[in-house]
């Protein structure tokens, strides 16, 4: 019996706001050995349906997540991928955008 691999993410990111957020949403792109295996598109925050205690957030002000963020879903397979992460708002002007490795093993 092989124990099933578990993806554990705790993210932490703060920064002052450029604009107010009134729609957030996430983009996910997964990569390894220079071919992509996934995209993935998460809305954050709606104006009807706040997901985060960021949501509803005004320009000027900061914001701060750190937790943990849950499997997605989907068994992620041992070895090296290449993460990026694009946050947009409602106007599809990018918020942040980062870049990671993630290991699992």
């Amino acid at each position: 019996y092989a124990a099933k691999p578990t993806l554990i993410v705790k993210p932490t990111f703060s920064f002052p706001l450029g604009e107010d957020i009134k729609e957030l949403f996430l983009d996910i792109a997964l990569f390894t050995k220079g071919s992509s295996i996934l995209n993935f598109s998460y809305p954050i925050c709606e104006e009807d349906l706040p997901k985060f205690s960021f949501c509803g957030r005004r320009k000027g002000e900061q914001i701060y997540y750190a937790g943990p963020v849950n499997n997605p879903g989907f068994e992620i397979l041992p070895g090296e991928y290449q993460v990026l992460l694009e946050l947009y708002n409602g106007d599809r002007s990018t918020v942040a955008c980062a870049n990671a490795t993630v290991i699992s093993s």
